[in-house]
């Protein structure tokens, strides 16, 4: 019977970075791979890559060995599938691969949680008054808001 997708040790898989490339270290119990190379590949929103994993094999547990130049990858949330065999098509592996550039390496299992919450409204862009005062000098940035609160008390005093 062919698996329909892979799940990973959560204890004793891990990613990692040493120096430019990203090591990824998969333990898939009960996957039915055979040692040696296979393919893995790498899905997220901003693309594909088409990478070389190294297979053992040892008490019926594969382990997989990836190495990735960090620079392939971006912000995106990566889904990692693998090449079973010659004929046989690919296999998706339980974990998402986080390897944003500036932030720690993260090896995430399981599928990806569905949201409840719509997606944040955007706030409207801030007036351009105020985008082009946040650019002057302090001193005078100062100057201009003690000039605005004068202003308010002013026209505060004539609405009574």
């Amino acid at each position: 019977m062919k698996a329909r997708s892979y799940e990973v040790d959560e204890l004793l898989s891990w990613a990692r970075c040493s120096g430019d490339t990203l090591i990824v270290h998969l333990r898939l119990p009960g996957a039915e791979l055979a040692a040696g190379a296979v393919g893995v590949e790498l899905v997220s929103t901003s693309g594909r890559i088409r990478s070389t994993a190294v297979v053992t094999v040892e008490d019926g547990v594969a382990e997989v060995l990836l190495d990735i130049p960090r620079r392939e990858l971006g912000p995106s949330t990566w889904r990692l599938s693998i090449q079973a065999g010659r004929d046989a098509g690919s296999v998706p592996v339980e974990v998402r691969l986080l390897a944003a550039p500036g932030s720690p390496v993260a090896l995430l299992p399981g599928p990806a949680p569905s949201t409840r919450m719509r997606p944040p409204t955007r706030r409207p862009p801030r007036p351009l008054t105020l985008r082009l005062a946040d650019e002057l000098p302090t001193p005078l940035r100062r100057a201009l808001g003690r000039a605005r609160t004068k202003a308010r008390t002013v026209v505060g005093h004539l609405r009574r």
